[in-house]
């Protein structure tokens, strides 16, 4: 593709200068009117020049003297290479108008779904004051809920690309090849993935914050008795089912059904190994896999979604249809843990809301040798003892087995949890105060003004027994010197909240324990007058504030983060070990303040609970 005829000179018969393409692109845009209509297509060819004596000369005696020039294959640095584009491409702007408009309306919907939970949240904690607290719950509500519709969207364009480029039967749908429209679709990617950012930083906020207390129902045997016959002490009942249970919580903590290792390796070995990553190729062909052409990132999002959450849910269906029905369930296990450890689990996520696993064992006693272990579940096998549920536990009534809670206080009950948890430890500083000459210490009576009884348990505990710090980090567990400052009045606040939780929970009344009604199951709590309430929660509900209850949460986030990452690295193979890096530093920072949580938290120090 050269011109040899416009370099003749006026009255010459050879060429002095030679015109050719040095690039030929041809744009071919699809109408947004019709099917298989194009506009028009535009052919853009840029020349350029050079003079025949830096170039070869042709050696064929047949051509005459204006076609003299001729290119050649063996002269590259003379003779440059000539290039050929076809591009093919459709106006995108009423897709990106009515994503918009999806956008706004699911803000609109996101804001009246975040409405509804925040009045939901005030009625669990049972204050309807509007604070600060509750407006910044309403703001992240609102981005959770909306980042989820969003992300739905999003995935619904990338799947429309894909199946109408790929699977035609007319010229119906083209890529979004444009620069605008790759800014579009990764704007929309990134205000989704800041959207998610804030679920998993608030949800990692309630794994790491909520109060749990392990509650001991183990009875004395009895006095020991002196070489004289005379009565001794009494015999003390052992730490090391409370401690075996905590290990055992902290370990159900970090228990997952999608396996993030296992979906990345799996993913890996579809997209390279079997070459599913060539079907994001931009040929308008399902079959073509060739690695010659590149990839379109949109193609790319569609296709690394499909299969990621196809192996999540793959995942998810068998653990919860068959392994957790037939094989074991980890849940369960723990709540029979409780029951043969006689040690009961109450949670609070919020003020007045939380969940409660009853682990009163049916047997006399926990503390037991192999012998009296088996026949007290011989026993229990037989129904010679009463049930292991809260309600009817009488021999040969097989009355309610539920065991697990959603559980509703009345304020004053969290007040009182919160009184028996922090007097000891704020008589105990005032008295560590006094004893160094500081005069500016809380009074007997403001230490157990309303005030005080008000705040939450992490802000009344000292500094060094409580507070996570960024250090701490680095720095490993508190040392043992901070640790023994408090450890008596740990044990009296141990003590007391154990004594009063107990007695709590015995002296239950009937109508204190009930279903769910419609409105519970919607998420609604009940109303209450002067009594707590317990509702039967058979779902394990308490295991949204664990690893297991979130994890579509943080399939979502992945997504997102691979479709941001992707987009500008270009490699999906390296986004992906992106994303499982970020995996182990977030559960690594998981893992370390859940740990610290449930050990400041059920006043067990961190170093009984290594697993």
């Amino acid at each position: 593709m050269y011109d040899n005829y416009a370099g003749i000179q006026k009255g010459g018969t050879v060429a002095t200068a030679v015109r050719f393409a040095q690039s030929v692109s041809l744009k071919i845009q699809l109408t947004s009117s019709g099917l298989s209509q194009i506009y028009p297509p535009l052919l853009t060819i840029k020349y350029s020049g050079r003079l025949t004596t830096s170039a070869q000369q042709s050696s064929n005696p047949n051509l005459d003297s204006a076609n003299a020039f001729a290119t050649s294959t063996s002269s590259s640095l003379m003779i440059p290479t000539i290039s050929f584009t076809a591009t093919y491409i459709k106006d995108m702007s009423i897709t990106w108008i009515i994503m918009i408009v999806f956008t706004c309306v699911f803000a609109g919907v996101a804001f009246c779904a975040a409405f509804v939970k925040v009045w939901i949240y005030q009625k669990q904690r049972r204050n309807m004051v509007i604070d600060l607290k509750v407006l910044l719950r309403l703001f992240i509500y609102t981005w959770i809920i909306w980042s989820d519709l969003n992300f739905i969207v999003i995935y619904g364009v990338a799947a429309y690309c894909y199946l109408f480029y790929k699977y035609p039967t007319s010229v119906f749908a083209l890529l979004p090849n444009q620069m605008l429209d790759q800014l579009y679709f990764g704007l929309q990617l990134g205000f989704t993935l800041l959207g998610k950012a804030i679920d998993i930083a608030f949800t990692l906020y309630k794994h790491c914050s909520h109060e749990l207390f392990f509650i001991d129902f183990e009875k004395s045997r009895g006095t020991l008795v002196s070489n004289r016959g005379r009565p001794g002490s009494t015999v003390k009942i052992s730490i090391w089912r409370t401690i075996q249970v905590a290990k055992e919580w902290k370990r159900l903590q970090q228990h997952t059904i999608i396996r993030m290792p296992q979906t990345i390796l799996f993913l890996l070995f579809l997209l390279y190994g079997c070459n599913a990553i060539y079907l994001a190729t931009e040929q308008p062909s399902p079959t073509y896999l060739s690695s010659q052409d590149g990839t379109n990132a949109v193609l790319r999002f569609a296709i690394v979604s499909t299969l990621w959450i196809s192996i999540a849910l793959a995942q998810y269906l068998y653990y919860r249809l068959f392994h957790f029905r037939f094989v074991k369930n980890p849940l369960w296990l723990f709540v029979d843990l409780c029951s043969l450890s006689n040690i009961s689990l109450l949670l609070l996520s919020e003020d007045c809301f939380g969940y409660y696993i009853h682990g009163q064992s049916p047997h006399p006693h926990a503390d037991a040798d192999f012998r009296e272990l088996y026949e007290y579940l011989k026993n229990e096998k037989e129904n010679k003892v009463r049930n292991r549920g809260l309600v009817d536990n009488t021999i040969g009534n097989p009355g309610d087995p539920c065991q697990t809670f959603e559980v509703h206080l009345l304020p004053a009950t969290r007040q009182t949890y919160n009184e028996k948890l922090n007097l000891p430890i704020a008589e105990d500083k005032m008295k560590k105060n006094l004893k160094k000459g500081d005069l500016n210490v809380a009074s007997p009576d403001n230490i157990a003004s309303p005030e005080l009884e008000k705040r939450p348990f992490q802000q009344q505990l000292p500094a060094e027994v409580n507070t996570l710090r960024l250090h701490d980090l680095f720095s490993g567990a508190l040392t043992r010197k901070k640790r023994k400052l408090h450890s008596l009045a740990l044990y009296e606040a141990y003590q007391n909240l154990n004594d009063w939780l107990e007695h709590m929970i015995q002296n239950l009344k009937r109508t204190q324990i009930m279903d769910k009604m419609t409105t519970n199951r919607l998420g609604f709590p009940p109303d209450l007058l002067t009594e707590d309430r317990f509702l039967n929660d058979p779902g394990f509900g308490f295991q949204k504030i664990m690893m297991m209850g979130c994890e579509l949460q943080f399939m979502a986030f992945y997504i997102l983060l691979f479709g941001v990452l992707d987009i500008g690295i270009n490699n999906s193979f390296i986004t992906l070990l992106i994303i499982f890096i970020a995996y182990l530093v977030i559960m690594w920072l998981r893992s370390f303040f859940v740990d610290r949580n449930i050990a400041n938290k059920t006043l067990i120090d961190e170093r009984f609970l290594l697993t």
